[in-house]
Formats: structure tokens, C-alpha cells, sequence
């Protein structure tokens, strides 16, 4: 990999004769690279040949604003792939997605989305029809809504 990084150059498995690419090569990773080097899990000749450009994006939950513009476009892409008319929701939906912490960043939200259209009854995305798991801070036991039921 450090020699295609450097020249281009590779050789298929089996073969003596080189090949030359020219290709660009995006990473990523969710432990900063530079700690791996640290710990003696990357080479550091490694680290920088994929280190020329480092661009840090935030994990989703930490994005509120990009939810919407996000699940609208995500809305209208599915939509057509499901040949359906693109489902409306309301803010209590939208709320709903900015307050869920998101662990699988966009693929998560996409795939939510995509469930969601598939399975929607009348055009109209609810926060029902997410079908996430609740937060833990949601989640009470029975003795605690007896309690806040009987008050």
C-alpha cells in the first residue's frame, strides 16, 4: 500500500508485471490516525502519505441544522426509488430526528428515512413510523409510572 501510495505502482497476486494507477485515495477513520501511530497500530511512513489533507466532520448528533436539509433531500432521492410521492412530516417529526443520537451518522439517518417511506401508510412520515429505539433517559420502570400515574 505505501509503495501504490508513493509511485502508483502495484502488482496483482500471482503476477511480476507492474501496474500504474492514477487514482486519488480518500480515508477515514474514527480514531485520529495520529493516535494510531501513537499506540503502534499505523506506520508512521503510512500516516504520512495519507495525511495530506486532514478534514475533520463532526459526527451528525453534533450537526442539528444538517438534519433537515438532509432527510429532505435523503426524502426526494428515496421517493423517486420507490417511485412513491415524497412523504411530508411534520416539526414534531423533525425534532424528533435532531434530538436522536445518531451513531451511524448519515448512513443511519438514510436508512431510517428508507424504512420509514417503505412501510408509510398515507404519504405522511410520523415519528412512529421511525421505528427507532428510545433513548435510555426515556425508558422508566414500571414502579416509576405507577408512581407518576397514581400522582
Amino acid at each position: 500500500l505505501l509503495r501504490f501510495l508513493t509511485d502508483g505502482s502495484f502488482r496483482r497476486v500471482g503476477e511480476e508485471k507492474e501496474h500504474y494507477a492514477n487514482v486519488r485515495v480518500i480515508c477515514t477513520s474514527q480514531v485520529p490516525l495520529h493516535l494510531l501511530v501513537e499506540q503502534g497500530k499505523v506506520r508512521a511512513d503510512l500516516f504520512h502519505r495519507l495525511n495530506v489533507l486532514t478534514i475533520n466532520v463532526p459526527a451528525l448528533r453534533d450537526r442539528m441544522a444538517d438534519i433537515e436539509p438532509l432527510a429532505q433531500g435523503f426524502l426526494q432521492e428515496i421517493s423517486e426509488e420507490l417511485k412513491i410521492a415524497k412523504p411530508t412530516f411534520d416539526k414534531d417529526f423533525l425534532l424528533y430526528l435532531q434530538k436522536y443520537d445518531w451513531k451511524g451518522n448519515v448512513r443511519e439517518l438514510y436508512n431510517t428515512l428508507y424504512r420509514a417511506c417503505s412501510l408509510v401508510q398515507d404519504n405522511h412520515l410520523t415519528i412512529e413510523s421511525l421505528n427507532l429505539a428510545l433513548p435510555q433517559s426515556a425508558v422508566i420502570s414500571l414502579d416509576e409510572f405507577e408512581n407518576k400515574t397514581l400522582d
